[in-house]
């Protein structure tokens, strides 16, 4: 049939709905092209047919007028025909005579629902949500009050049934739940106090959200676009809603609103009305009712302004794009290893799907994100910047290197928010970044090998998955057998030394435990939602269990059930207990004996495992107390039927043990609950301590020790509550560096590779890799440990090589780069146990070498000149030449006149080969610090050369050559405009003189380049996209103040008094001249009116660091007055 025929068999049966939904089954089955447009117009009008369409009715709305009820003409409802209750427009006065019937009525509420009294309650009661509602009122005393009822004496559930009836309401139900509260403020539509008055003002902001998620996902109809929207309100609520709104009334409306926002967005463009403001108009002229179909009255201002602005909402990015973790297993035939990649790209998220530091928005216009907890001991550094949405939810971009990690599965990706030096949010686990404990790990493969041997984690436990085929890894002595004949089973891979089995399972699987628990695994599921056990409870305070993943709880805990973002509580019989240890499991009915202990819940039609988790139970009335003794503290415990002991302890009594205290570094102890079991529970319990750097597993660094950058990750702070912790940079001689100092709050533990970026700033700008950074507590005890850049010297002997130092790295290897051909790495063999302790012979070497030691990104050592034979003839390029000097004077003086001679002529064919060697030098550094190379300290002294080095790059490595001024005593800041302007020109006249003919394409290729370095990092955007400033500096510098005063140390400026001269006179404390005056300083040495000390240009550095938002905005009304 040709699409002519399909439009008029659809334009004749507008009226018909019959008729449309036969057309509209034909052409969704169709896949003849063309017809998606003419399938998405059968639908609307089917709506809109739907929609104005009177329903089934009841009998007393099937009575002529004449036999109607009196009062509903009293109300001023002339007709019924099924509509929401909300669009029969109850006036004022009607709604004050209703509630005044229904209070006289008071008494038989007690009663049996009556339909006619039912009937008008339910009216009332949604137009109660609609006028009254201002979120603070909970369940149905909220209603029962205005009615003088007692919220316990009536049996509101029928009362609601039998109102909604009358009306011919559908019952609302959504996850298998009834909701009739919900159903009689749906009812009712939006509440006025949401949009309307103080306060108000998020929902706006929850609504464009949720309509804008909702756009970016597949069109749903009915049920499954409530139950989509539902959903996705929920997931948003935590983070846009306040917490006297978040309940499931405000919830269902706020989806059914957005629902019907989108059909009438769909309705226009479906007539091809582009989005935008030209919807409103489109609808206006053509269905100049629709706005009576929003369940919210659109009669005020601020109900029209917000449909208004809801149909003409943009696509938002979809709530499932949250930054997260990817856990992953690699199999093959002699090794399984487990590891994770790194997805923060998107929405920051914890484990529950909760947004984090949604209120920081406010004081900080970008947060950065790095490893916590145990996490830290595995990967250093920052992982990824966040910044604020217009909702205040924070968005994650990557920015480490390295997104794939060996990491074993029982480790949680913990994470904090950190802005400058203190914790702004966290720590948290990253979604998708729990610890995996459970036996039953399902898993899909990464890639289209076959048989595959890289796989990613799915899910665990019981539930159904989306692929056909899937990957189940099971302990060795469980079972995997098919549920159905037309299931398949294969175990596929062993690994003896792990224990655990992987089974290829299509179909059905029935898993069985040695103990008899059963799991089903299902694929080809449409839902993959998971059920999940949760835990409400007293957790104690002031310890925690040596298994971390395992809570404790001071008496039995509460349980409920999670399926997907929905909670309930369990049936009776679904939960069931047992010690750990016991393969018996016993109901649970709220008391349980103290211990060691696991809970399930049981399907209740099959008894499969839904989800099962661990916990330790405590008595009510446990405690342990901290008690000084003469030099000692006895730790006491209370309420524990048996005894207790630890190592290292003094046994004082059953229930009290003893540590020393004189110069104890110990941060903690393990404390065993003895009651008989031979599992007793184990507490970790912290003990007064001296502030320490210690390693994970609680060993003391010695004093004066030495910690490297390369294995910072292995080493924690410690301190016996609050205390600050100072990092002073001293020289190659040991001499402080003035003004080169920072200080962090230390809240009892901080891992030092929280802090690593902080010191790499700190040590690395210096420009010399023998330079150290002196750690000082403020605790009054002169206790020192110092950071340097590597901890493993290589020792070059006659024969041997020898790298001094202990190394824990499983695989270090050795590597070397040939002086001649800086930007290759090459791999000279292994560093294993016997080159430990021998030595290593060295290899051959022709020419002079660069040699160090690394372990994947990590280099553990300092690079070390080594010289090899004599090398053959000079290499061409100017870069490789001047590098392969040996001499370092000699080497330096080459260097710098090499780069003289690309900026004399920047346009010969030698000068862009220079720069070309030069970016992939800078890329090729992975790990290394940037002053190992000589030349890139020249790009202080030559800051046009940096410029033009950004413009020439590729788009995708601006970033990582922008990353340079990390490690070098330069900051993009003090590049001059003139060079900006030139390093443009310079590449401008190279693309013309290839593309004389696209001088448009050629101009806006430079200005897109212009606008990545300025994205990349804003502060440059006066140079690069010039703009008007607005405000004044001292106007700037009070708003600074009054978001980040508290943040400030007390630190003298180190421009004054020398830069006096060129600097504003702030009418504030002198301790708040620092961060303010870095940015002027910065402005003015752009425009080249002062020349800078090394440690002034540290101290800009720190507060572009620190306070990114200030320095940006003071940096361009500086270079604006200059």
């Amino acid at each position: 049939m040709r699409l002519e025929e399909y439009e008029a068999l659809i334009e004749g049966a507008r009226n018909d709905a019959k008729e449309l939904n036969r057309l509209v089954g034909v052409l969704q089955a169709s896949s003849e092209p063309g017809l998606n447009r003419l399938h998405l117009r059968a639908k609307s009008l089917l709506f809109m047919l739907r929609r104005t369409a009177a329903q089934p009715a009841v009998p007393t709305l099937a009575a002529p007028a004449s036999l109607r009820p009196h009062w509903l003409s009293e109300l001023g409802i002339v007709e019924l025909d099924g509509r929401p209750l909300y669009r029969y427009h109850l006036s004022d006065d009607a709604f004050r005579r209703l509630q005044i019937g229904l209070r006289q009525s008071a008494p038989a509420f007690l009663g049996e629902p009556e339909p006619k009294l039912a009937a008008k309650f339910a009216l009332w009661a949604a137009e109660w949500f609609r006028r009254c509602y201002d979120g603070s009122g909970r369940r149905w005393q909220a209603l029962a009050e205005p009615l003088g009822l007692d919220p316990d004496a009536v049996g509101w559930t029928e009362w609601a049934d039998k109102g909604l009836r009358w009306w011919n309401i559908r019952p609302l139900i959504i996850n298998r739940t009834h909701h009739r509260l919900a159903a009689l403020a749906r009812q009712g539509g939006f509440p006025i106090a949401a949009l309307e008055g103080q306060g108000s003002g998020w929902a706006p902001r929850f609504l464009e959200r949720l309509v804008g998620t909702l756009l970016s996902r597949p069109a749903e109809d009915g049920d499954a676009a409530m139950q989509a929207a539902n959903d996705v309100a929920d997931e948003l609520m935590d983070s846009l809603v306040p917490s006297t709104w978040r309940h499931t009334e405000i919830r269902v409306l706020a989806a059914d609103l957005a629902l019907a926002v989108l059909r009438w967005r769909r309705v226009a463009e479906q007539n091809g009305v582009p989005a935008g403001s030209l919807v409103s108009i489109w609808l206006d002229e053509h269905h100049p009712k629709w706005r009576d179909d929003m369940p919210i009255r659109v009669g005020t201002e601020a109900g029209k302004a917000l449909i208004d602005g809801l149909v003409k909402t943009t696509e938002r990015t979809p709530v499932g794009s949250v930054a997260k973790i990817e856990r992953q297993l690699f199999v093959s035939t002699d090794n399984w290893w487990e590891g994770i990649e790194l997805k923060l790209e998107g929405l920051l998220r914890d484990a529950r799907g909760r947004a984090v530091a949604s209120g920081a928005s406010s004081e900080w216009n970008r947060l950065r994100l790095f490893p916590s907890g145990e996490f830290a001991r595995y990967v250093s550094g920052e992982l990824a910047v966040a910044d604020p949405d217009d909702d205040g939810m924070w968005i994650a971009r990557q920015t480490t290197l390295h997104p794939a990690l060996n990491l074993t599965s029982a480790v949680p990706v913990s994470v904090e928010l950190r802005g400058g030096a203190q914790r702004v949010a966290g720590p948290f686990i990253v979604h998708g970044g729990d610890a995996v404990s459970a036996s039953v790990r399902v898993f899909e493969p990464i890639s289209g090998e076959d048989p595959p041997q890289a796989f990613r984690l799915i899910g665990t436990g019981s539930r159904g998955y989306g692929p056909d085929t899937v990957y189940v890894d099971l302990p060795h002595r469980w079972t995997c057998e098919p549920r159905s004949p037309a299931s398949r089973i294969e175990c596929v891979a062993q690994s003896e030394k792990l224990g655990r089995r992987l089974w290829r399972v299509q179909g059905e699987a029935s898993i069985r435990a040695p103990d008899g628990d059963v799991y089903l695994v299902r694929t080809g599921q449409k839902g993959e939602e998971r059920d999940c056990l949760e835990f409400v409870g007293q957790l104690v305070p002031g310890m925690t269990n040596l298994d971390v993943d395992v809570p404790v709880f001071l008496g039995p805990p509460k349980l409920e059930l999670r399926k997907g973002s929905r909670r309930s509580a369990p049936l009776s019989g679904e939960i069931r207990w047992r010690p750990r240890g016991q393969s018996a499991w016993l109901p649970f009915a709220g008391s349980m004996k103290p211990g060691p202990c696991e809970f399930s819940w049981r399907d209740a039609k099959t008894g499969h495992v839904r989800d099962r988790r661990d916990a330790v139970v405590l008595p009510d009335r446990f405690r342990i107390e901290r008690k000084p003794q003469n030099g000692a503290i006895d730790i006491v415990v209370s309420g524990w039927p048996g005894g207790v002991r630890s190592d290292g302890s003094e046994q004082v009594a059953p229930h009290c043990v003893r540590f020393p205290l004189q110069g104890s570094t110990r941060t903690s102890c393990s404390l065993e609950l003895l009651d008989g079991s031979p599992t007793p529970v184990v507490l970790s319990v912290p003990l007064p301590h001296h502030a320490w750097i210690v390693d994970w597993s609680g060993a003391a660094v010695p004093r004066d020790g030495r910690v490297a950058l390369s294995t910072i990750n292995r080493y924690v702070a410690r301190t016996d509550g609050r205390c600050e912790l100072t990092a002073q940079l001293l020289d190659r001689d040991r001499r402080p560096v003035p003004h080169c100092f920072v200080t962090w709050c230390v809240e009892e533990e901080l891992p030092l590779s929280t802090i690593r970026d902080d010191l790499v700033a700190l040590l690395r700008p210096h420009g010399d890799i023998h330079a150290s950074v002196k750690l000082d507590f403020h605790d009054g005890r002169n206790n020192f440990w110092y950071v340097q850049e590597f901890d493993t010297p290589l020792v070059v002997q006659s024969d041997r090589w020898r790298f001094d130092g202990a190394m824990s790295d499983d695989a270090p290897r050795v590597v070397g780069r040939l002086a001649s051909e800086p930007a290759r790495e090459h791999d000279l063999g292994p560093f294993d146990s016997s080159a430990r302790q021998d030595g290593l012979e060295p290899p051959e070497l022709t020419g002079d070498w660069l040699v160090y030691l690394r372990a994947r990104e990590r280099v553990l050592s300092a690079p070390r000149l080594v010289r090899g034979a004599p090398g053959s003839a000079a290499p061409e390029a100017a870069l490789a030449r001047a590098a392969g000097i040996a001499d370092h004077a000699a080497r330096n003086a080459s260097l710098g006149a090499a780069c003289a001679s690309v900026l004399a002529a920047p346009d010969s064919p030698e000068s862009r080969a220079f720069v070309r060697d030069l970016i992939q030098l800078a890329l090729s550094l992975d790990g290394l610090p940037p002053s190992t190379f000589d030349v890139f300290l020249h790009l202080s002294r030559q800051p046009r050369l940096a410029a033009t080095m950004l413009f020439e790059a590729a788009e995708k490595d601006v970033e990582a050559l922008l990353r340079l001024s990390q490690g070098l005593p330069f900051d993009w800041s003090l590049v001059p405009a003139e060079d900006w302007s030139e390093a443009a020109a310079t590449r401008f006249r190279f693309l013309i003189e290839r593309f004389p003919d696209e001088v448009e394409v050629v101009a806006e290729l430079i200005g897109s380049r212009r606008k990545t370095i300025c994205e990349a990092n804003p502060e440059l955007a006066p140079h690069l996209e010039p703009r008007k400033v607005q405000k004044d500096l001292h106007t700037a510098a009070n708003e600074f103040l009054n978001r980040s005063q508290d943040r400030i140390p007390e630190t003298a400026s180190p421009f004054r008094p020398e830069r006096a001269g060129v600097l504003p006179g702030w009418r504030v404390g002198e301790h708040f001249w620092r961060p303010l005056d870095a940015p002027v300083v910065a402005a003015r040495a752009a425009r080249g009116r002062v020349t800078l000390h090394a440690y002034e240009i540290a101290c800009i550095k720190d507060i572009g660091r620190r306070h990114p938002r200030w320095f940006r905005e003071a940096y361009a009304i500086a270079l604006g007055e200059t």
